[in-house]
């Protein structure tokens, strides 16, 4: 198994622009015969305590919808961080997908990192 690591010079809380170099970044991985792409933590947004900007609905979120999308388009697995809401707080998420675009696992940071106020 080839594993593509990925790490991401993000464009500060900038989703769209984030998200057209991660399907640079995977189209690349899958073009050089990987079968997975591991992407940071906070994908999308870079490490911000904007909540309100990062975090979004975990059944209705575009970044899940896209990042599926992805997958499934390239043939490839992906692991990726993303913010969802969580009642009135916000998760820090790592989600996996299948290369058929399929959720495979999500999982909740369990241990924040509190000095900064996550």
């Amino acid at each position: 198994m080839k594993v593509a690591l990925v790490s991401l010079d993000q464009k500060w809380e900038d989703k769209a622009s984030n998200m057209l170099r991660c399907a640079e970044l995977v189209a690349r991985a899958a073009a050089c015969g990987a079968d997975l792409v591991v992407f940071p933590e906070m994908t999308l947004t870079g490490f911000t305590m904007n909540t309100q900007l990062s975090a979004e609905d975990p059944v209705q979120s575009p970044s899940l919808t896209a990042f599926s999308a992805l997958a499934k388009k390239h043939g490839i697995s992906l692991v990726v961080g993303l913010v969802m809401c969580k009642g009135n707080k916000a998760a820090n998420t790592l989600v996996a997908y299948s290369s058929a675009g399929q959720e495979q696992a999500r999982y909740v940071k369990m241990h924040p990192f509190s000095f900064a106020g996550e």
